[in-house]
Order: C-alpha cells, then structure tokens, then sequence
C-alpha cells in the first residue's frame, strides 16, 4: 500500500463542504454496522454468560470426570433375569452413569452399607489406598488439570444447633459433599464456582475444628435469615448418627462450626447441601479409608469424553470405571450450542443488509467524486490503486463500527445481565454471574463484517475503474 492511497482514501471519506467531518453516508454505514454488532455482541455475550451459569451449576458438584472402583450387583432371589447373561463392560459403565447423573442422590462409600447413608445405587467407594498408583497411570495424561478423592454423600442425621437446645425428634437427610482444599485455587469438583469469597475455603482445612459452608437454604432451614457477617455469628451444628457395628447400635456425634454459606441454583440438589473436607465427610461417614470416587478437574471440561477414553485405556487392567459429565450432559449442551448458532446467523443477517447499505454508499460517493476520480484516472494511477482506496475505506467503515458496537454491546450486556440477574437471583442464584466474552467470538465477527465491507468496496471499485475520464472532467 503507498501512502498516497491512504491518503485519497481519507480524501474521499471526509465531507465536500468540510474537510473536518466525514462524510455524511460514510456516518451511515458506520452506525450501521455498530448497530449491527451491538445486536450481535450484546444477545452472544448474555447467552454465553447464561449457559456458562449451568456449566456452574454442574461443575460445582460433579467432577467433570469420575474414577470409580466396578459396581457390586445386589443378589435378588426374587430376579428372573439369568444369571449367566454377560453384561459387557460398556453398556455397564453407561447404565450405571444414567442412574449416578440422575439421581438426586450419590452413591455410597464402600462395599457395605452404612446405616448413615442412603444411595439409589450400591457399589464400591473408592479405596485411597490405591490412590498413588491410579495417579501414577493418569498423571500424565494431557488436559487434566487435578485430581483428587471426593466423598460426596447422603445420610439421616439429628442435629442440635446452637439455637436449640436438644437434638430434633425426627432424623434429617443431608448432603454431604467432602473435598480436598488446595492453595492454588484449583478444585475437585470446582465449588469455588459457587461460593463468593474463595479465600473461605481454606478454613475448611483446620485440623482442630471441623468446619462446613452450608447452601443457602439449608443455612436458613435451620438458623433463620442469613445475616451479613456470617463469621461473626459462630454458628455451629452438631450432627449425632447411629450406626450398627458388631451387632450394637453405635452413637456418633459431631460439631461442625458453619464459616459461610453458598449459592448452587439447583434447589434440588442444595437444600440439604454442605460441604466440608475430605476428612471432615470421612468422619461423618466413618470411612477413613474410602471415598465415593476420584474426581477429575480438565483444562477443557468438554473434551472430556476423548480424555475419559484415554484413561480407561490407562486403567484397563484396573478393576475402575470411568465416568464423564458430557455422557448426560452432552445433548443439552448441544442443544444449545444449536440455539447460539440459529441466533448468530439470524443477527448476522442484519450485517449482510449493512453491506448493501455500505454499497450504496460507495456508489454515492463515485456520483459525487466523479470528477476527483476522473482526474485520477487520467493522470495514470492504476487501477490496482483504485481498488485498493476503496478497500481502504470499506475497512476504515468496518473497524470504526465493530469498534464502536462492541464497546457498547459488552458495556449494555453487562448492566442488562446484572438486572437480569436480580430478577432471577430466587431461581438462579449463583455467583460471579457476569456476560461471557469469548475473544475469538469477536474475532470471527470482526472478519464476517470485514468481508462484507470487502466484497461491497470490491463491487464499488470495479464501476469506478469503468469511468471514461473524459466524461469525467466534462461534468461538474
């Protein structure tokens, strides 16, 4: 490109009556195609935020991959089914997914039932002693970011908390969902998602209280209205379990002190949801040793289903099986995947209507610049040169407007996403909630209306390189 372009270019741009503002159809098309982009950015940047929010919702209790030692058949006497049928190892590890992913309660800790907890399915835990060689055959498998032991389990408990002053007559079911606490804010699952000040979580490591951070509504279930200082209140919750061990009824009681709450957006799963440590859920449940499964943190939570084939090929000879997210969660995901492309071809077809706006505005300007480029002509400049000013103004027009309508497309996504959420914190109440930017979404917009404003400026310049130059200097 030669600087003389450029400068014909910004010539032709700018107002025949003033040479300090430009061109009144140039404004146009700018407005345009910040209008257009606005649109697009504004309704992506709300709906990725928004599905971001159940990657939230998921992630903040379920591991996006899950080790599990093989699951025990109960024997029924009562069963038809022939017991010499074999089950393949596959259609096992699907079946038995279905029933983890959805059910609203998790599985047990090992291969005997506790009296403590209650599951829809009856299987092995997963026993820590293993848990330095199943690590040594998956640690350098690419895309995993942690791994860790989680119990995440379920059990009637009496409680007294320190609002009352004896145990309730009646047992409540909790949930219990124990994690390992790390210092480089990565975690299994990823519950940091879901409580405000991350930094609380650390606590949960005091080996001489036992603490808990309760889900809203269990927190108000049992002490009242959440106040502002939580901390400050010193709450506490003693839990007593009963558990039947050498055939005697054994009493087991436990104070926890409640240091914050959390905000999941799935009432089912929260309202009787707490999580403590590792150690902390172990002593509940009285298994040391056992956890409910090793949890997987992923760099890129959806490929999950490539690295959980990889894994399973590491621990073939392991008596494991391998669960992801995506095995349930695949086909709403999809699903929505769908309805962000059938909106962004929709708002991308008010682009294509700019382009046409964008070539009348060319072609006006050719009207009105008839004689400059006449002159132009005349003197010898190239038509490659002529080509090339009018790209040059078609990309001025392009960056001025995506500049301009993404600024104020993420600036209005942002307040409007924030009165969204007030008005859908009682049904979605999780933290951090926010639009989502993704940079190379706003790439692709970028060269998308880049191209239009080329293909336009191509059709613009092809008529002003057919001008007789004579005719040109003749008129006015």
């Amino acid at each position: 490109m030669k600087k003389f372009e450029l400068e014909l270019a910004f010539s032709l741009i700018k107002s025949r009556r003033g040479h300090r503002y430009p061109n009144a159809n140039v404004i146009l098309s700018i407005i345009g195609i910040a209008v257009g982009i606005l649109f697009l950015v504004f309704t992506i940047s709300i709906y990725d935020g928004y599905v971001q929010k159940l990657e939230t919702i998921i992630f903040s209790v379920f591991p996006q991959i899950t080790l599990q030692a093989d699951i025990i058949e109960d024997e029924d006497d009562t069963d038809d089914t022939d017991p010499f049928v074999y089950v393949p190892l596959q259609k096992r590890e699907q079946e038995t997914c279905e029933k983890i992913c959805k059910s609203p309660a998790p599985m047990i800790l090992n291969d005997k039932e506790l009296s403590t907890a209650t599951s829809l399915i009856k299987g092995k835990g997963f026993h820590l002693g293993k848990f330095d060689h199943i690590a040594s055959l998956i640690s350098n498998t690419k895309g995993i970011v942690k791994f860790s032991p989680v119990v995440f389990e379920e059990g009637p408990f009496f409680y007294k908390t320190t609002m009352s002053d004896q145990f309730s007559d009646k047992p409540q079911k909790l949930r219990v969902l124990g994690v390992q606490t790390y210092s480089d804010n990565h975690y299994v699952p990823e519950i940091n998602r879901s409580i405000e000040n991350s930094q609380v979580l650390q606590l949960l490591n005091n080996k001489q209280k036992h603490s808990a951070i309760l889900s809203t509504r269990l927190y108000i279930s049992l002490f009242g209205a959440i106040p502002d200082d939580i901390k400050a209140q010193k709450q506490q919750l003693l839990l007593r379990t009963q558990t039947f061990q050498n055939n005697m009824n054994k009493e087991k009681t436990l104070l926890l002190n409640v240091i914050d709450v959390f905000k999941l957006g799935v009432h089912q799963i929260s309202e009787n949801l707490m999580i403590t440590s590792l150690d902390t859920a172990q002593e509940i449940f009285d298994t040391k040793q056992y956890a409910s499964f090793l949890g997987i943190k992923l760099t890129q939570p959806h490929q999950a289903k490539i690295i959980a084939e990889k894994i399973k090929k590491k621990l073939k000879h392991e008596d494991m099986l391998v669960f992801n997210w995506l095995d349930v969660a695949a086909d709403m995901f999809n699903n929505l995947n769908l309805y962000r492309n059938i909106i962004m071809t929709i708002l991308a077809m008010s682009i294509l209507i700019i382009g046409f706006i964008i070539y009348n505005t060319l072609h006006i300007m050719i009207i009105e610049r008839k004689r400059q480029i006449g002159t132009l002509v005349s003197l010898g400049i190239k038509k490659g040169s002529i080509y090339r000013i009018f790209f040059i103004i078609s990309q001025i027009e392009a960056i001025s407007g995506f500049l301009t309508g993404s600024c104020i497309g993420i600036f209005a996504g942002h307040y409007f996403g924030k009165y969204l959420n007030q008005q859908l914190y009682e049904f979605l109440p999780i933290q951090n909630e926010d639009i989502v930017v993704h940079g190379w979404t706003l790439f692709g917009f970028f060269l998308f209306v880049s191209c239009v404003c080329l293909f336009t400026a191509f059709l613009s310049a092809r008529k002003a390189v057919k001008i007789d130059p004579v005719q040109c200097l003749q008129s006015e």
